[in-house]
């Protein structure tokens, strides 16, 4: 250490540093008083400052424990768990009433998608919706193969003609639905109808969207009550394929095609009238009407008395 502190108090170049034995080493004795004025009345570095601990003091890991939870927290963390456990059962036995093609959920806002892709032939799923296929004598029924010509190809879907309504066992309070179809028919005319409605009061009364354009109410079947809107009718053409459908949400209706809103009742807040829980499906008339229902989807909020009743108290 006296080496070090006499090659700074000399020269900082260790090349001309000289070492002397201890005895005959020159200044020794001012250097020191030197150091003890220089640094007389300095304070102490403190290992502690701004309030640390030095290093070794303390226990090791002391202060990074975490907090034990009260008895309210892990109350209230059980009282979660139990809860969620209880919205998977329940969801799992919603969906088991249900013969789609698939059952989802959304997580955020709790709705229920079901689709029906009545392509794959699954007879299971007509099950879903009334009235019965065999009620309806052939207007609507699973198709023959090559049904309605070598245009047409699609196995086992539902084909529809002439006229009628099928409508989804379930109840809803907001529902968005769309419906992929294939036209048979070779025009359809000025009147005809081949829509996805919302129908409440046991299906007396209807609201839709015919091809996805055009707004209608309907009552007592396919019998249009009220001006649609607009009130021109739209048309589709011989082999041509077409989603469309409707969204109804907070006392809202809205035709849609291939996912997109067109004419509203924005337009017409009293196009809507003492609306209630009610079904959907779809409604069709014309002479020559044909179509293939190739899949539909439904998305929204299951009436809750609806649920009840299905589930009967059981969870």
């Amino acid at each position: 250490m006296k080496d070090i502190v006499m090659r700074c108090a000399t020269d900082l170049s260790p090349k001309t540093v000289q070492r002397f034995p201890r005895s005959v080493r020159p200044g020794f004795w001012l250097l020191t008083l030197l150091m003890i004025v220089l640094f007389a009345g300095q304070p102490m570095i403190s290992l502690a400052q701004d309030g640390g601990d030095p290093p070794g003091n303390g226990k090791e890991g002391e202060g990074d424990e975490e907090r034990e939870p009260t008895p309210e927290e892990l109350a209230a963390a059980e009282k979660a768990q139990a809860e969620a456990r209880l919205l998977v059962r329940r969801r799992e036995a919603i969906a088991g009433l249900f013969s789609a093609t698939s059952v989802e959920w959304n997580s955020e806002t709790g709705e229920i998608v079901l689709t029906y892709k009545f392509q794959d032939a699954d007879h299971g799923m007509a099950l879903d919706w009334f009235p019965s296929i065999e009620k309806f004598k052939k207007r609507v029924k699973w198709s023959r193969g090559w049904e309605g010509g070598t245009r047409s190809y699609y196995g086992d879907t539902i084909v529809v003609a002439e006229y009628g309504t099928w409508l989804h066992k379930a109840e809803w309070t907001n529902v968005e639905m769309d419906i992929e179809v294939h036209l048979l028919t070779e025009i359809m005319k000025k009147g005809d109808l081949l829509a996805a409605v919302y129908a409440w009061n046991k299906g007396n009364k209807m609201v839709g969207s015919n091809i996805g354009e055009q707004l209608v109410r309907l009552s007592g079947g396919q019998r249009h009550t009220g001006n649609p809107m607009p009130r021109e009718f739209p048309l589709m053409h011989a082999d041509e394929r077409r989603t469309f459908g409707f969204k109804l949400k907070d006392g809202v209706l809205a035709a849609t095609q291939g996912g997109r809103e067109g004419v509203s009742t924005r337009e017409n807040p009293k196009f809507l009238k003492k609306l209630k829980p009610g079904h959907a499906g779809f409604s069709w008339k014309g002479t020559y009407m044909k179509a293939a229902v190739i899949q539909t989807v439904i998305k929204g909020t299951l009436d809750p008395e609806w649920v009840e009743k299905q589930l009967d108290g059981k969870i």
